[in-house]
């Protein structure tokens, strides 16, 4: 009796299984769309786009049949589809119950031919069914044209990799950069320059980059510009706040809103020892793992009216450096938003070094002045002969965001002035956090609200009710009479990179 009883529920089993297609209506052109159309967002010439997501439903009480789903291009169409996990161009007769849905996965690479075309739309139409039963959703991608720097045969790259420091785990990083070309030794705002691997400034060169360039980076990508060589990056102030028309920025390479805040995209860029000066000025530097790093102290950088944020280990690591820093945002980052180590010379002017990151935990402060270990390959400790900090700020959404550390070894010479500290561990007498010592200290201002715009999404712009406007000094003025952003200061100024500014009704 079992045995007659299993047969029977394995063939009506076979039977509902094998459904034939009259058991379906016809679909009759009210199916519903998750999106009337799909964009998927930019891309570069020759790159894939992300996969993106279109659901199908079908909200009537009766399970019905899509005659075909095709790409209206045909087999000619860049884009591809993936229908309920078949892979394709054209599809037929798609069952979909009752009250249930489908999903159509979409995705695309194409390339413009034409070198003069900086970028250019390409458009496909998704259509589902035919005749008058038709429904068609848009698909629609913005491609551009970009100049990509690779390692590429016959050309001259470091057989030896690089040792650049020690993470904070003790592992060891270094990196097999290849030689930029002559020709790429000036990049300019024609059109995006695509960086896959670590591309080297050659011994003796400098690479120049003009007002409005974009440079992307493909993961474990940056710049290294090697001893001897240096970098200037000439950006300038924008009319445009949204474009920034001549702002320079370095990004990861993944064009999607869902990458547009992930930090650690990309590595980062890096400034070896050496005896030549280099010059950054309107740079907004984002998502990178180690944002900027700089060692040895005949390295001399000044760096002024730009941002560095969200790299998901540090924004700015001075090793043994010289670095003056006028009008920079330096904000949230894994773990700190500037790290000094083993000594050297630093003036940071109107800056702003905040960390509010919300990533993830976070275990060291916005600053972080260390003069116990080095942590990079070639340098030793040295004296910290100056760290100022004036008319600057110093805070995050941690309790102490200034850490200091002497080695007793090395001699350490810090001052600031006019500066807004969170700090609310103790205060030991004649110890680094004396706050009372004006040798240390002149007029700092201990845990008060900064007021920013939000914090969160790294803009630190003030509101009308922040502490920090007109709390400066004004000695600053001679040499940073605009902000960050091309404001006038007033006199007093504000506290750090920005000027507040009433916004008109």
């Amino acid at each position: 009796m079992p045995k007659i009883f299993l047969f029977f529920l394995m063939v009506t089993i076979a039977c509902l299984s094998c459904r034939k297609d009259f058991d379906y209506s016809p679909s009759n052109g009210n199916l519903r769309f998750s999106k009337d159309t799909v964009f998927l967002d930019t891309i570069f010439s020759g790159i894939g786009s992300a996969t993106y997501l279109l659901k199908v439903y079908n909200d009537s009480k009766e399970d019905i049949e899509i005659p075909s789903i095709s790409l209206e291009s045909g087999l000619e169409s860049n884009y591809r589809l993936n229908v309920e996990g078949v892979a394709g161009k054209m599809f037929s007769d798609i069952p979909i119950n009752s009250k249930d849905s489908l999903f159509i996965f979409i995705e695309t690479n194409h390339s413009i031919t034409n070198d003069s075309t900086n970028q250019m739309l390409y458009t496909d139409i998704l259509n589902f069914d035919v005749g008058s039963n038709q429904q068609k959703v848009p698909l629609v991608t913005l491609i551009k044209n970009a100049i990509f720097l690779y390692s590429q045969e016959n050309s001259n790259v470091t057989t030896e990799p690089i040792p650049l420091y020690t993470d904070h785990q003790g592992n060891e990083v270094s990196i097999k950069p290849f030689d930029l070309s002559a020709e790429h030794l000036t990049l300019n705002n024609e059109k995006p320059y695509v960086i896959y691997g670590y591309a080297k400034v050659p011994d003796g060169d400098k690479l120049i980059i003009e007002p409005g360039a974009r440079l992307y980076f493909h993961k474990n990508s940056g710049i290294y510009i090697s001893k001897e060589s240096s970098i200037e990056i000439n950006g300038s102030a924008s009319v445009d706040t949204l474009t920034l028309e001549n702002e320079i920025i370095f990004q990861g390479d993944r064009l999607i809103d869902d990458y547009s805040e992930i930090a650690g995209q990309w590595g980062g860029l890096i400034i070896d020892q050496g005896e030549v000066e280099s010059r950054i000025e309107h740079l907004t530097l984002k998502n990178a793992v180690n944002g900027l790093t700089i060692k040895g102290q005949t390295s001399s950088l000044h760096l002024k009216n730009s941002q560095i944020y969200n790299s998901s280990s540090i924004n700015l690591h001075a090793i043994s450096a010289d670095i003056r820093s006028d009008n920079v945002v330096f904000g949230n980052a894994g773990i700190n938003s500037v790290k000094i180590s083993a000594g050297g010379r630093y003036s940071f002017q109107h800056c702003t070094i905040a960390n509010y990151w919300s990533q993830g935990f976070r275990v060291g402060s916005a600053l972080e002045i260390d003069n116990s270990a080095s942590l990079i390959a070639e340098v030793e400790n040295s004296d910290l002969i100056q760290a100022e900090f004036i008319n600057s700020i110093v805070t995050g959404n941690g309790n102490n965001e200034l850490y200091l550390s002497d080695n007793q070894s090395n001699s350490i010479s810090f001052f600031f002035q006019n500066s807004l500290i969170r700090y609310s561990g103790n205060n030991e007498a004649g110890g680094l956090y004396d706050f009372e010592n004006q040798e240390l200290y002149n007029n700092v201002f201990l845990n008060e609200d900064e007021g920013f715009n939000n914090s969160l999404q790294n803009d630190f712009r003030l509101q009308s009710s922040s502490f920090v406007i007109d709390k400066g000094a004004s000695e600053t003025l001679n040499d940073l009479p605009l902000d960050v952003l091309g404001n006038e200061r007033t006199n007093p100024p504000d506290l750090g990179a920005f000027e507040f500014v009433t916004v008109p009704d």
